[in-house]
This record gives C-alpha cells, structure tokens and sequence, in this order.
C-alpha cells in the first residue's frame, strides 16, 4: 500500500476520501484506507478499530495503525487516542503511554460526556486509572476509577480497575509495615517485587529479586518472581535460568514446568 503523501500525488479524489476517513474515525471509530490503482481504478482497503481492546490481540498492529490515523487528521479523536494508550499499556511501555494521553485532546468533565457519551467518557478513564497506576500514582487511578464508576456503573473495566487498585493499594500498605516492623531482608524485598510487577515495574522488581537471592539465595519464592518477571521482558533466556533452578529444587512442580517449556518455545 503507497503511503499517503504518495496517494495524494497520484488522484485528485485524496482529499474527498481523506475527509471521508477522518469523519469516520470521529463518527464510528473506524477508517478507510483510499488507495488508487492503476487507470480510474479505486481499490479500498477498510481496516476497523475495535473500540475495546480486548477484541484485538495484534497490539503491535493496532499501535501503528492509531499513530497512522492520527498523523492523517484524527487528532481530534479522543477515541483513537484512548486505543493507542491501551496497546501502549499491554506493551508495557508506560512511559510512552503517559505522555500520550498528555497529549490528548482535553475537555470538560460535563462536554466529554455530553460529545463522546458516557460509555467512551469511562473507558477514558479507566485508561487514565492504569497510566497513573503504572507510574505510581495510586490516589490519582483511584479517584479516575471511582469517577468512570459514577459516569457508567455497569461498565465491567471500571469494577475490574478498582479491584486492581485495592489489591495494589493492600500490597503498598503490608510493604510498608513489614518496612517499619522488620529489617532490611529478603522477604521484604521479594513484597517489594511484587508490588513493582502488579505497577508493570519489571526492572526494579527484578533489581529486588536480586537482592533478596544475594541474601537468601535458596529463596525460591523470589526467584520465581522475578523468572515471571523476565519473561515479560522477553528476556527469554534468564527466565530460562531461573525457571531450570526452581525444576531442579521441585521436580513435582507442574506449574513451574510448563512456564519452562513456554520460555524455551519462545527463544527458538
């Protein structure tokens, strides 16, 4: 498919479709991708968006084609942006999500319902709520949860969220005791791990993994941790190290077994 600065060269009819397009993505969620062949022939290659990304599995695919339709003219879509900071999640580049959606088109409270509904209002955020829990910012997801809460009760992303954030809200505040009532020592660490890998932390989780096997290195709890933690990094082959200790220590370990044979697949 020719890119579009190439399309536009080619027909005179690109900027009626690229006005179609972009109306669709505002409208319907969805684009039309105009590409004109050869003599008068116009073939058209229509890609859907789904507005949850849980009905896409290509997370890769739908980031580049979300960066596509707003470098095209859907910057104003506050639809196709949600999409692109959801597949920037489930990549785990957190960051890069963050400054994404500080660079969404802002509204008000009252004229993001009242423009977009309330069904898209809170999946907003909703996603705003797992942005700020990826990058620390608890209270913050909370009170985005609680608000998506009040704008479509029934919505089952938003009872999902908040789930999330009192699990992670339980796990900040059992740290923080074991961090007043014991010693710097592995198993605080390992807590400290765990809570780092529920914020998509997988560096600095496994940076506490390290130190509390440098302590304990028997402890099979935090290697485990922090094999998990490497394989969803796709560092394949120290998930594979570790994952080969934990067999060698619990033969009888089915669970532990199978993440092994995942991880090798995955490095072929």
């Amino acid at each position: 498919m020719a890119p579009f600065a190439e399309i536009a060269t080619i027909s005179p009819w690109f900027w009626l479709f690229r006005w179609v397009w972009v109306a669709s993505i505002v409208r319907f969620g969805c684009w039309c991708q105009w590409v004109v062949g050869a003599g008068f022939r116009v073939v058209v290659d229509t890609v859907v968006i789904p507005r949850s990304p849980k009905e896409a599995k290509d997370w890769n695919k739908l980031l580049k084609e979300t960066i596509l339709a707003i470098s095209a003219g859907a910057d104003s879509a506050l639809q196709i942006y949600t999409l692109k900071v959801e597949a920037l999640i489930k990549l785990h580049r957190h960051h890069e999500a963050d400054q994404v959606l500080s660079n969404a088109p802002k509204f008000e409270e009252e004229d993001c319902t009242k423009f977009y509904g309330p069904v898209c209002h809170a999946n907003l955020l909703v996603v705003q709520a797992l942005v700020d829990l990826a990058a620390g910012r608890i209270d913050e997801a909370l009170e985005a949860s609680q608000m998506a809460g009040k704008i479509d009760s029934n919505n089952k992303d938003v009872n999902t969220m908040l789930l999330r954030i009192k699990a992670v809200m339980d796990s900040r505040s059992k740290g923080n005791e074991l961090f007043k009532a014991a010693a710097f020592n592995s198993v605080l660490l390992c807590n400290r791990a765990a809570f780092r890998t529920k914020l998509g932390q997988f560096e600095k989780a496994i940076d506490d993994c390290d130190m509390a096997l440098n302590i304990r290195p028997s402890y099979s709890k935090a290697r485990l941790r922090r094999a998990d933690c490497y394989a969803k990094l796709g560092k394949w082959q120290a998930s594979i190290d570790d994952y080969e200790v934990l067999t060698r220590e619990a033969t009888e370990n089915e669970e532990v077994s199978k993440a092994l044979r995942e991880a090798q697949e995955k490095l072929k």
